[in-house]
């Protein structure tokens, strides 16, 4: 699974970092290394993008107490007979 290294460590030592006064920080995580908190998400990713080089996958997270979930309604494309009218 890509990422699967960072977002160990990233569970590993959440709450610690809520603990610290992180909660609602975007952290950048390459394998087991925290390169640090940033105010928002594009600060995050470019600070890693900068720091890591093209290519490199690293991970950018909102350090908060629960995942956010996203629920997606179904998008029918291309358009099919079993599509609700609207």
């Amino acid at each position: 699974m890509p990422l699967e290294e960072e977002i160990a460590y990233f569970n590993d030592h959440r709450d610690n970092w809520i603990a610290g006064g992180h909660e609602g920080q975007w952290c950048v995580v390459l394998g087991d290394n925290l390169l640090g908190f940033f105010g928002d998400m594009p600060e995050a990713y470019a600070a890693g993008a900068q720091a890591h080089g093209d290519g490199v996958s690293f991970l950018v997270k909102q350090v908060l107490p629960e995942d956010p979930v996203a629920t997606i309604q179904r998008v029918y494309w291309p358009l099919d007979e079993q599509a609700p009218i609207q």
